[in-house]
């Protein structure tokens, strides 16, 4: 088994740990058992939304995820993870030797989902700047 990197074009903001005082995080990516098992971007969502979490219903989890106009990109390792936070659906990624084609629909964003996604970001407390396409890698 070999080691591979994926490219990834998404259109966001870095995370940046020194932006939140003392070293941290926002409260998503706050890993307090050191192995990243407590970081879950959409337990985050779920809570910020107001869902009570009573009994398993997938398919009403899964509408208030998709919902949010946020998504969480980790890239640079599993070992080292990174951040960003990007508009919900404008991920491209490209595994190592498999292209991947972009198309100009791909690269539209409106300006009411970027509205969105900065409201969003707003009334969760996340400290943000104006996104923008970041090409990065994952390597695995």
């Amino acid at each position: 088994m070999g080691v591979s990197s994926d490219g990834i074009l998404v259109f966001g903001f870095e995370i940046e740990s020194d932006e939140y005082g003392d070293g941290g995080y926002p409260d998503f990516l706050i890993d307090t058992n050191g192995d990243d098992s407590t970081i879950d971007f959409d337990d985050f969502v779920l809570e910020k939304a107001g869902y009570d979490g009573h009994g398993c219903d997938y398919d009403a989890k899964r509408k208030v995820i998709e919902a949010c106009p946020a998504d969480l990109t980790m890239h640079c390792s599993y070992d080292f993870p990174m951040y960003i936070l990007a508009v919900r659906g404008t991920e491209i990624r490209a595994s190592r030797g498999h292209p991947t084609k972009i198309t100009q629909e791909q690269l539209s964003i409106s300006q009411e989902r970027i509205d969105a996604f900065k409201k969003w970001c707003v009334s969760v407390g996340i400290l943000h700047q104006e996104p923008e396409w970041i090409l990065c890698s994952m390597y695995g």
